[in-house]
């Protein structure tokens, strides 16, 4: 008699741990359905890091490309004996690339000249001159690339400088 009871004792523990109550399968799905949103959210912020890398490689490109052509144009403008002062252009960039535009500003480098005070420092006359060969001789180019990225407009700046030797 005792026996029997352990042995339908036993038997009733065996079935009652043999599975998964509802509670711990609904818990794991709960984890699982979680851990998916959190996977989902980092591919989409995977795709858009992709296409903003994506823009800023040909905006790039397009900079050089651009960079390289006003140069040509100085430098042609400065063997026919004409170093440009102040000057701006845009435009936008031709199919397949017409999502971009570009900002294109020459100007005068101009070196502050410290103030020492007195009319006749040597050292002040000394930077007066060079700030003035400097402004006579050097031009500063930034050229800014600019396109529409998910309703905001994204920009950078590529700056150079040309010298009349």
């Amino acid at each position: 008699m005792i026996k029997d009871r352990r042995q339908k004792a036993e038997g009733r523990r065996q079935r009652t741990d043999s599975g998964f109550s509802l509670l711990e399968i609904m818990v794991a799905i709960a984890i699982l359905a979680i851990s998916t949103l959190v996977l989902i959210d980092f591919q989409g912020r995977n795709v858009v890091l992709a296409g903003r890398s994506e823009k800023y490689t040909l905006g790039a490109f397009l900079a050089r490309e651009k960079i390289a052509e006003i140069q040509l144009d100085l430098e042609k403008d400065i063997r026919g004996g004409v170093f440009p002062d102040d000057r701006s252009e845009n435009g936008k960039f031709e199919e397949p690339y017409e999502d971009f535009s570009w900002k294109f500003v020459l100007r005068k480098v101009e070196l502050p000249v410290p103030s020492g005070g007195g009319g006749g420092n040597p050292m002040e006359l000394m930077f007066k001159m060079v700030a003035e060969q400097i402004a006579q001789s050097v031009r500063e180019v930034r050229l800014t690339i600019v396109w529409d990225e998910l309703g905001k407009e994204q920009s950078f700046d590529v700056v150079t400088h040309i010298t009349k030797m």
